[in-house]
Protein backbone atom coordinates (compact mmCIF):
# COMPACT_ATOMS: atom_id res chain seq x y z
CA UNK A 1 0.00 0.00 0.00
CA UNK A 2 1.27 2.94 -1.06
CA UNK A 3 1.03 6.05 1.41
CA UNK A 4 1.24 8.59 -1.31
CA UNK A 5 -1.78 7.21 -3.24
CA UNK A 6 -3.41 6.98 0.20
CA UNK A 7 -2.87 10.45 0.98
CA UNK A 8 -4.26 11.70 -2.42
CA UNK A 9 -7.38 9.37 -2.03
CA UNK A 10 -7.76 10.90 1.52
CA UNK A 11 -8.46 14.01 -0.28
CA UNK A 12 -10.31 13.26 -3.24
CA UNK A 13 -12.56 11.40 -1.09
CA UNK A 14 -12.87 14.77 1.27
CA UNK A 15 -12.91 17.15 -1.36
CA UNK A 16 -13.81 15.43 -5.01
CA UNK A 17 -12.59 15.93 -8.13
CA UNK A 18 -13.99 17.13 -11.53
CA UNK A 19 -14.20 14.76 -14.30
CA UNK A 20 -15.97 13.33 -17.44
CA UNK A 21 -19.16 11.84 -17.30
CA UNK A 22 -18.68 9.60 -19.89
CA UNK A 23 -15.26 8.49 -19.17
CA UNK A 24 -14.60 8.26 -15.38
CA UNK A 25 -10.93 7.73 -14.28
CA UNK A 26 -9.43 4.20 -13.87
CA UNK A 27 -6.33 5.33 -11.77
CA UNK A 28 -5.06 7.90 -9.35
CA UNK A 29 -2.34 8.79 -12.50
CA UNK A 30 -5.20 10.36 -14.59
CA UNK A 31 -6.39 13.09 -11.99
CA UNK A 32 -4.26 16.39 -10.99
CA UNK A 33 -4.13 17.30 -7.75
CA UNK A 34 -4.04 21.09 -8.38
CA UNK A 35 -4.33 22.89 -11.48
CA UNK A 36 -5.19 26.47 -11.27
CA UNK A 37 -6.37 27.19 -14.78
CA UNK A 38 -9.53 24.89 -14.78
CA UNK A 39 -11.57 27.08 -12.98
CA UNK A 40 -10.73 30.13 -14.89
CA UNK A 41 -10.88 28.21 -18.59
CA UNK A 42 -14.67 27.24 -17.42
CA UNK A 43 -15.30 31.05 -15.81
CA UNK A 44 -14.33 32.19 -19.39
CA UNK A 45 -16.22 30.03 -21.13
CA UNK A 46 -19.50 30.65 -18.68
CA UNK A 47 -19.12 34.63 -19.31
CA UNK A 48 -18.58 34.74 -22.92
CA UNK A 49 -22.28 33.86 -23.44
CA UNK A 50 -25.78 35.32 -21.80
CA UNK A 51 -27.04 32.10 -20.77
CA UNK A 52 -26.00 29.19 -18.25
CA UNK A 53 -23.53 26.80 -19.80
CA UNK A 54 -22.35 25.22 -16.65
CA UNK A 55 -24.20 24.55 -13.56
CA UNK A 56 -23.63 27.13 -10.90
CA UNK A 57 -22.97 24.42 -8.11
CA UNK A 58 -20.30 22.93 -10.03
CA UNK A 59 -18.78 26.47 -11.00
CA UNK A 60 -18.88 27.65 -7.62
CA UNK A 61 -17.27 23.87 -6.68
CA UNK A 62 -14.73 24.88 -9.24
CA UNK A 63 -14.35 28.73 -7.64
CA UNK A 64 -13.87 27.63 -4.14
CA UNK A 65 -9.79 27.04 -4.27
CA UNK A 66 -7.21 28.43 -6.40
CA UNK A 67 -6.32 25.16 -7.24
CA UNK A 68 -8.79 22.26 -8.34
CA UNK A 69 -8.23 18.55 -8.70
CA UNK A 70 -9.42 17.73 -12.19
CA UNK A 71 -8.97 14.53 -14.16
CA UNK A 72 -6.55 15.05 -17.11
CA UNK A 73 -9.06 14.12 -19.92
CA UNK A 74 -11.89 17.03 -18.31
CA UNK A 75 -8.84 19.65 -18.59
CA UNK A 76 -8.00 18.73 -22.06
CA UNK A 77 -11.80 18.68 -23.44
CA UNK A 78 -12.30 22.14 -21.59
CA UNK A 79 -9.43 23.34 -23.53
CA UNK A 80 -10.47 21.92 -27.13
CA UNK A 81 -14.23 23.79 -26.03
CA UNK A 82 -12.86 26.86 -25.70
CA UNK A 83 -11.06 27.20 -28.76
CA UNK A 84 -14.04 25.32 -31.24
CA UNK A 85 -16.18 28.18 -29.34
CA UNK A 86 -13.94 31.30 -29.90
CA UNK A 87 -13.41 30.07 -33.31
CA UNK A 88 -16.83 28.74 -34.41
CA UNK A 89 -19.61 29.97 -32.15
CA UNK A 90 -18.83 33.82 -31.15
CA UNK A 91 -18.86 34.42 -35.33
CA UNK A 92 -22.12 32.44 -35.79
CA UNK A 93 -23.68 34.41 -32.98
CA UNK A 94 -22.63 37.51 -34.85
CA UNK A 95 -24.26 36.54 -38.22
CA UNK A 96 -26.91 36.02 -36.45
CA UNK A 97 -27.06 39.80 -35.38
CA UNK A 98 -26.57 40.57 -38.84
CA UNK A 99 -29.38 38.96 -39.98
CA UNK A 100 -31.64 40.57 -37.46
CA UNK A 101 -30.16 44.12 -38.29
CA UNK A 102 -30.87 43.80 -42.03
CA UNK A 103 -34.50 41.80 -41.72
CA UNK A 104 -35.81 45.61 -40.83
CA UNK A 105 -35.65 46.32 -44.84
CA UNK A 106 -37.89 42.88 -45.81
CA UNK A 107 -40.91 44.93 -46.26
CA UNK A 108 -39.09 48.10 -47.87
CA UNK A 109 -40.68 48.37 -50.94
CA UNK A 110 -38.69 48.98 -54.54
CA UNK A 111 -39.64 50.12 -57.82
CA UNK A 112 -38.66 47.45 -60.68
CA UNK A 113 -35.31 49.24 -61.59
CA UNK A 114 -33.68 49.16 -58.24
CA UNK A 115 -35.31 45.45 -58.06
CA UNK A 116 -33.18 44.48 -61.68
CA UNK A 117 -30.28 46.84 -59.74
CA UNK A 118 -30.40 44.87 -57.06
CA UNK A 119 -29.28 41.55 -58.69
CA UNK A 120 -26.37 39.38 -57.84
CA UNK A 121 -23.25 40.77 -59.68
CA UNK A 122 -19.72 41.16 -58.67
CA UNK A 123 -19.86 44.78 -59.69
CA UNK A 124 -21.57 46.93 -56.92
CA UNK A 125 -24.95 48.67 -58.54
CA UNK A 126 -25.06 52.25 -59.91
CA UNK A 127 -26.66 53.26 -57.27
CA UNK A 128 -24.89 51.78 -54.66
CA UNK A 129 -24.03 55.24 -52.70
CA UNK A 130 -28.00 55.60 -52.26
CA UNK A 131 -28.36 52.14 -50.87
CA UNK A 132 -25.41 52.46 -48.56
CA UNK A 133 -26.71 55.97 -46.96
CA UNK A 134 -30.35 53.88 -46.49
CA UNK A 135 -28.52 51.08 -44.25
CA UNK A 136 -26.53 53.55 -42.43
CA UNK A 137 -29.58 55.29 -41.64
CA UNK A 138 -31.54 52.48 -40.50
CA UNK A 139 -28.62 51.00 -38.48
CA UNK A 140 -28.31 54.24 -37.11
CA UNK A 141 -25.07 54.82 -37.83
CA UNK A 142 -23.81 51.96 -35.99
CA UNK A 143 -21.91 48.94 -36.12
CA UNK A 144 -24.57 45.96 -36.20
CA UNK A 145 -22.25 43.48 -34.26
CA UNK A 146 -20.31 45.50 -31.63
CA UNK A 147 -21.90 48.39 -31.40
CA UNK A 148 -19.43 51.22 -32.63
CA UNK A 149 -20.61 54.39 -33.35
CA UNK A 150 -19.79 55.06 -37.50
CA UNK A 151 -20.33 58.64 -38.22
CA UNK A 152 -20.65 58.18 -41.82
CA UNK A 153 -17.57 56.27 -42.12
CA UNK A 154 -18.75 53.07 -41.65
CA UNK A 155 -18.60 50.20 -44.17
CA UNK A 156 -21.39 48.33 -45.47
CA UNK A 157 -21.12 45.07 -45.68
CA UNK A 158 -22.63 41.53 -47.86
CA UNK A 159 -23.83 39.32 -45.48
CA UNK A 160 -24.04 36.81 -48.28
CA UNK A 161 -21.49 37.72 -49.90
CA UNK A 162 -21.13 38.98 -53.74
CA UNK A 163 -18.63 36.17 -54.49
CA UNK A 164 -21.11 33.48 -53.74
CA UNK A 165 -24.09 34.85 -55.23
CA UNK A 166 -25.57 37.22 -52.39
CA UNK A 167 -27.54 40.13 -53.89
CA UNK A 168 -27.55 43.71 -53.61
CA UNK A 169 -31.00 44.38 -51.79
CA UNK A 170 -31.14 46.07 -48.11
CA UNK A 171 -32.23 42.90 -46.64
CA UNK A 172 -28.45 41.48 -47.62
CA UNK A 173 -26.43 44.48 -46.35
CA UNK A 174 -25.36 45.72 -42.80
CA UNK A 175 -23.81 48.75 -41.24
CA UNK A 176 -20.13 47.55 -40.00
CA UNK A 177 -17.21 49.35 -38.94
CA UNK A 178 -13.88 48.54 -40.35
CA UNK A 179 -12.53 46.99 -37.53
CA UNK A 180 -15.48 44.17 -37.71
CA UNK A 181 -15.38 44.21 -41.35
CA UNK A 182 -11.93 43.01 -42.15
CA UNK A 183 -12.15 40.26 -39.32
CA UNK A 184 -15.32 37.81 -41.21
CA UNK A 185 -14.79 35.25 -43.06
CA UNK A 186 -13.80 35.60 -46.33
CA UNK A 187 -12.10 39.19 -45.66
CA UNK A 188 -8.75 37.67 -44.88
CA UNK A 189 -7.60 39.87 -48.03
CA UNK A 190 -8.52 43.24 -46.16
CA UNK A 191 -5.54 42.12 -43.76
CA UNK A 192 -3.09 42.70 -46.40
CA UNK A 193 0.25 44.66 -45.62
CA UNK A 194 0.47 46.78 -48.28
CA UNK A 195 3.42 47.26 -50.90
CA UNK A 196 6.04 50.07 -51.76
CA UNK A 197 6.34 50.71 -55.27
CA UNK A 198 9.21 52.10 -56.94
CA UNK A 199 7.49 53.35 -59.67
CA UNK A 200 11.55 54.51 -61.05
CA UNK A 201 12.55 50.98 -61.51
CA UNK A 202 9.04 49.64 -61.60
CA UNK A 203 9.94 47.78 -58.50
CA UNK A 204 7.66 46.16 -55.75
CA UNK A 205 8.80 45.81 -52.20
CA UNK A 206 7.27 45.09 -48.96
CA UNK A 207 7.01 47.74 -46.41
CA UNK A 208 9.75 46.10 -44.09
CA UNK A 209 12.46 46.14 -47.22
CA UNK A 210 15.01 48.26 -46.42
CA UNK A 211 15.44 49.13 -49.93
CA UNK A 212 11.90 50.28 -49.99
CA UNK A 213 11.39 53.77 -51.55
CA UNK A 214 8.45 55.49 -53.46
CA UNK A 215 4.43 55.67 -52.31
CA UNK A 216 3.23 52.63 -50.29
CA UNK A 217 -0.03 51.03 -52.27
CA UNK A 218 -2.21 47.96 -51.28
CA UNK A 219 -2.59 46.12 -54.15
CA UNK A 220 0.79 45.98 -56.32
CA UNK A 221 0.26 47.53 -60.10
CA UNK A 222 0.65 45.10 -62.87
CA UNK A 223 3.65 45.23 -65.07
CA UNK A 224 6.10 45.77 -62.06
CA UNK A 225 8.80 43.20 -60.37
CA UNK A 226 8.85 41.83 -57.19
CA UNK A 227 12.08 42.77 -55.30
CA UNK A 228 13.87 39.80 -54.80
CA UNK A 229 15.16 40.46 -51.82
CA UNK A 230 12.12 40.50 -49.53
CA UNK A 231 9.91 38.97 -52.02
CA UNK A 232 7.01 40.89 -50.87
CA UNK A 233 3.94 38.31 -52.39
CA UNK A 234 5.48 35.18 -50.64
CA UNK A 235 5.14 36.94 -47.40
CA UNK A 236 1.68 38.71 -47.82
CA UNK A 237 -0.46 35.82 -47.27
CA UNK A 238 1.59 34.68 -44.47
CA UNK A 239 0.80 37.89 -42.73
CA UNK A 240 -2.63 38.49 -43.73
CA UNK A 241 -3.40 34.80 -42.47
CA UNK A 242 -1.89 36.59 -39.44
CA UNK A 243 -3.15 39.40 -39.04
CA UNK A 244 -6.61 38.39 -39.55
CA UNK A 245 -5.99 35.74 -36.62
CA UNK A 246 -4.77 38.71 -34.58
CA UNK A 247 -7.14 40.82 -35.10
CA UNK A 248 -10.11 38.52 -34.50
CA UNK A 249 -9.01 37.37 -31.34
CA UNK A 250 -8.71 41.46 -30.35
CA UNK A 251 -12.13 42.44 -31.46
CA UNK A 252 -14.06 38.94 -30.13
CA UNK A 253 -14.40 40.53 -26.41
CA UNK A 254 -15.52 43.89 -27.67
CA UNK A 255 -18.31 41.95 -29.65
CA UNK A 256 -19.86 39.13 -27.42
CA UNK A 257 -19.73 42.12 -25.16
CA UNK A 258 -22.36 44.35 -27.55
CA UNK A 259 -23.82 40.53 -28.44
CA UNK A 260 -24.75 39.77 -24.61
CA UNK A 261 -26.59 43.31 -24.36
CA UNK A 262 -28.32 43.53 -27.46
CA UNK A 263 -29.09 39.99 -28.66
CA UNK A 264 -30.81 37.42 -27.66
CA UNK A 265 -29.07 34.43 -28.83
CA UNK A 266 -30.84 31.60 -31.20
CA UNK A 267 -32.40 27.87 -29.66
CA UNK A 268 -29.98 26.33 -32.39
CA UNK A 269 -26.94 28.67 -31.31
CA UNK A 270 -27.79 27.45 -27.37
CA UNK A 271 -27.64 23.80 -28.59
CA UNK A 272 -24.61 24.29 -30.23
CA UNK A 273 -22.61 25.34 -27.50
CA UNK A 274 -24.14 23.04 -25.13
CA UNK A 275 -23.01 19.95 -27.83
CA UNK A 276 -19.35 21.51 -27.83
CA UNK A 277 -19.10 21.91 -24.08
CA UNK A 278 -18.06 18.56 -22.74
CA UNK A 279 -20.40 16.76 -20.17
CA UNK A 280 -18.43 17.03 -16.86
CA UNK A 281 -19.62 16.07 -13.31
CA UNK A 282 -17.94 16.02 -9.86
CA UNK A 283 -16.29 12.70 -8.69
CA UNK A 284 -15.83 11.68 -5.36
CA UNK A 285 -14.10 8.64 -3.93
CA UNK A 286 -16.24 7.26 -1.42
CA UNK A 287 -13.17 5.83 0.75
CA UNK A 288 -9.69 6.13 0.58
CA UNK A 289 -7.90 3.39 -1.33
CA UNK A 290 -4.08 2.49 -1.24
CA UNK A 291 -3.73 1.64 -4.96
CA UNK A 292 -3.52 3.50 -8.24
CA UNK A 293 -6.39 1.53 -9.98
CA UNK A 294 -9.66 2.93 -9.07
CA UNK A 295 -12.79 0.90 -8.75
CA UNK A 296 -16.27 1.41 -9.97
CA UNK A 297 -17.50 0.39 -6.53
CA UNK A 298 -15.85 3.28 -4.62
CA UNK A 299 -16.94 5.99 -7.33
CA UNK A 300 -19.49 8.07 -6.81
CA UNK A 301 -20.97 11.04 -8.76
CA UNK A 302 -22.27 14.20 -6.94
CA UNK A 303 -23.72 16.01 -9.62
CA UNK A 304 -23.85 16.87 -13.42
CA UNK A 305 -22.77 20.08 -14.54
CA UNK A 306 -24.09 20.05 -18.12
CA UNK A 307 -27.45 22.44 -18.59
CA UNK A 308 -29.66 20.23 -20.59
CA UNK A 309 -31.70 21.54 -23.88
CA UNK A 310 -34.83 23.68 -22.61
CA UNK A 311 -33.49 23.71 -19.11
CA UNK A 312 -31.26 26.84 -19.24
CA UNK A 313 -33.37 28.92 -16.30
CA UNK A 314 -32.71 26.19 -13.89
CA UNK A 315 -29.31 26.38 -13.60
CA UNK A 316 -28.56 27.43 -9.78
Amino acid sequence: MSSKHKAMSEALSRSGFIGLTRRSPRSLKEIEPANPFFSITMSYIQNQFGFPVFDQSVLGFASNSATVPCQIHARTAIDQARWSLDGRVVWQWAYEAMWTHASVSDTWEQTQEQYAMAAPSIALPPDWNERRRAVLVRDGYKCAICGWGLKKHGDVHHIVQRAHGGHHHWSNLVSLCPRCHRVLDGHKGMNRPGFCVDQRRRIVHSTKCRFASGPKVEEAPRGYRPCQKCRPFKGAKAYAEVAFNNRRMQQAPKILEHLRREHQPSSQLIQQVQMLTPEICVYRLKAPQGRKKIKKSNLEIITNTTVQPGQEGDAS
